[in-house]
């Protein structure tokens, strides 16, 4: 993902002046603060040595009126809001100075926390909240900026319920974000039908964005609280994936309240990079340049140089904007004027050849200038995997050499390793002739290498080994219904090896260990794969067939005579069952014994040829009894009893 472009400028309010002065729009953020109700302004920037978000004071003053929901409009460069007490309008310039402008119709049952204006710089967006702005989102409201009497429409939201405390458009294709502070997720506002989708996970990493900027390449960066923090702290710069929903942390700051963000995207970024961070003497590279073109408009008449080291020179370029190449293939410098730059992301790509004497880390940086006021003049590329601002490409030039001291030397029986020297820009010849970047083999054995660059030449060998690795379960088992067995594996040659078990029943009781107990109800096939400390594995399975035992032996005759022989009655079988009923009845069908939800094999349950506590009278009985076996099955048995005395 590409990182935060440029230095964070956030803007917060100072009082009214009477010279309005535009902003130059260079890729900034914005952001308004109001701890106390009353918006303060600060200069924001990354410190290029901890990467920590730095606040620095503009005047010191406060603006005394609370101002939220900003904006930035790309039409005249100046960023608006409002104040959330009174929804009146203000227009801020680029000293901070806050010029009101008109009290707007909205809803006042609704507070506007969130805001930001449409690329074409013709509408003010905001989202009404209820509960003063803290509770529910409930409606996108569209403040004509064109018109001069500020007039405000609205829709209703429909769609999921979501909590929203900052919104953004999106510079490359105007769709509208937002962040829901319920969910903890990247939501989309469709601003023709209201509708609010959440087609993003939760993010796991804020529990709010109080400020959502762009940049001209359509990256989004958030300022909010971590997840955990319940919105108290928000001192933290977040980047959000825009395919994904992905929210990580990029930075942190000092801390943000009553906040809300703007940024300014419609203009011209540059990053650098090299496709290679390293490289060797006499070695060919590539860095491209991508320029993102929000500005609104085809820019012309530009010029773009690059300086590379002295040891470096230009060997081919790859230029889709026109323009004259006044220093370039030969050279250790590019220049181009009079470029033409489009709408959109594009790219140039500056082929360079690496000199042989070049060791060490090398940095360049380019610049595009010719740009108008309003947009800087001037731009310094960046390199996108840092947040620091218009910082340097690097490159690390190193000496030929093969290292395999890191690859694994051991291979796995059946299995295949790729050798990978991982030196860009030589050729390679291995032990059997072959010429690619990468080696595979499938057997033990010494292999060679030899690399070349256009200067130097390095030759290495690499001594593979294998050793087999085997498990064993044993045969297939036989086990009865509620039967238990000890699952053992054999491991070969024996070796410290971690285990995983699988099975196609739940009953297992250890999916790690080096042995593991199961108690199937059902016919089941069991899987182990061991792993050792080389990567090695290897795998067996058992199958245990389940019998179904479900024969009961229930006493047709008892004799509650206390000489411990056959004193009670009770249902009995090899593997404890459940009787969920047990009902005996005397010869005139009266109900003389009810159990129900226990065991066989129970003998203290069994009936004692009593009822009501008086001993019944020697006879035929009649017992009816549903059982309810481990498997799930049940069985309903009855039958004649004799009680003897």
């Amino acid at each position: 993902m590409k990182k935060l472009q440029c230095v964070i400028t956030f803007c917060f309010l100072l009082f009214w002046s009477t010279a309005q002065t535009p902003f130059i729009c260079e890729g900034d953020f914005y952001l308004v603060l109001a701890p106390n109700n009353v918006s303060t302004a600060y200069e924001v920037e990354i410190d290029p040595n901890t990467n920590n978000v730095l606040f620095n004071p503009l005047y010191g003053g406060d603006a005394g009126v609370l101002i939220n929901s900003i904006g930035f409009r790309s039409t005249d460069n100046f960023i608006y809001g409002i104040n959330t007490q009174s929804n009146s309008l203000y227009q801020l310039d680029a000293t901070g100075a806050a010029n009101f402008i008109t009290t707007l119709s909205l809803n006042a049952t609704l507070g506007y926390p969130s805001g930001d204006v449409t690329p074409d710089g013709s509408t003010l967006v905001l989202v009404g909240n209820t509960g003063g702005g803290i509770g529910v989102s409930r409606e996108l409201a569209f403040v004509n900026l064109e018109s001069g009497n500020y007039e405000v429409n609205s829709v209703s939201l429909t769609g999921n319920s979501v909590v929203c405390f900052d919104i953004a458009f999106d510079p490359t294709d105007g769709q509208l974000y937002g962040f829901d502070s319920t969910g903890n997720r990247l939501i989309l506002f469709n601003t023709v039908s209201g509708n609010v989708s959440t087609p993003y996970p939760s993010s796991g990493s804020s529990d709010s964005m109080g400020s959502l900027f762009f940049d001209a390449f359509g990256n989004l960066f958030g300022y909010g609280s971590p997840m955990g923090t319940a919105n108290a702290d928000q001192n933290t710069l977040f980047s959000l994936n825009k395919n994904t929903g992905e929210v990580v942390v990029e930075s942190t700051g000092p801390l943000a309240q009553r906040t809300d963000g703007c940024s300014c995207p419609y203009t011209i970024e540059l990053s650098k990079f090299v496709e290679t961070p390293q490289a060797v003497p006499c070695t060919v590279v590539e860095y491209v340049f991508e320029f993102a073109n929000s500005s609104g408009q085809t820019q012309i008449d530009l010029t773009f140089e690059d300086a590379f080291p002295d040891e470096f020179t230009i060997v081919n370029i790859q230029n889709p904007f026109g323009g004259n190449i006044l220093s370039g293939v030969g050279t250790s410098l590019i220049r181009i004027e009079d470029m033409t730059i489009p709408l959109g992301i594009s790219e140039l790509v500056v082929s360079v050849e690496i000199g042989q004497n070049a060791l060490g880390v090398y940095g360049n940086q380019a610049v595009l200038s010719g740009l108008p006021e309003g947009l800087g003049m001037t731009v310094l590329s960046d390199f996108p995997n840092t947040i620091i601002k218009d910082d340097s490409t690097y490159i690390t030039i190193n000496e030929l050499a093969i290292d395999f001291s890191n690859v694994n030397t051991n291979i796995c029986p059946g299995e295949t390793l790729e050798l990978a020297p991982s030196i860009f820009g030589v050729s390679y010849e291995w032990s059997d002739g072959s010429t690619g970047a990468t080696f595979e083999i499938d057997t033990a054995g010494t292999y060679a290498v030899t690399v070349t660059s256009g200067c130097d030449i390095a030759v290495e060998t690499i001594n593979v080994t294998t050793q087999p690795l085997g498990v064993d379960l044993g045969p297939d088992q036989v086990l009865f219904l509620g039967d238990s067995t000890n699952l053992v594996p054999t491991i070969f040659p024996s070796s410290m090896v971690d285990y995983n078990w699988a099975a196609t029943t739940e009953m297992i009781n250890c999916l790690n260990c080096p042995e593991t107990v199961t108690r199937p109800f059902f016919d089941a096939q069991y899987y182990v794969t061991v792993t050792d400390e080389n990567g090695c594995t290897a795998n067996d399975s058992v199958a245990i067939h389940v019998v179904k035992d479900e024969k009961i032996f229930i006493p047709n005759v008892f004799s509650p005579n206390d000489d411990g022989f056959n004193d009670g009655f009770f249902l009995q079988t090899r593997v404890a069952q459940e009787i969920q009923s047990l009902k005996i009845f005397s010869r005139w069908g009266e109900l003389v014994y009810e159990g129900q939800n226990f065991l066989t094999n129970d003998e203290s349950r069994a009936w004692n040829g009593t009822f009501k506590g008086k001993p019944m009278p020697a006879g035929t009985y009649t017992y009816y009894a549903i059982i309810a076996f481990l498997d799930g099955t049940t069985a309903i048995w009855k039958g004649d009893l004799t009680l003897m005395r």
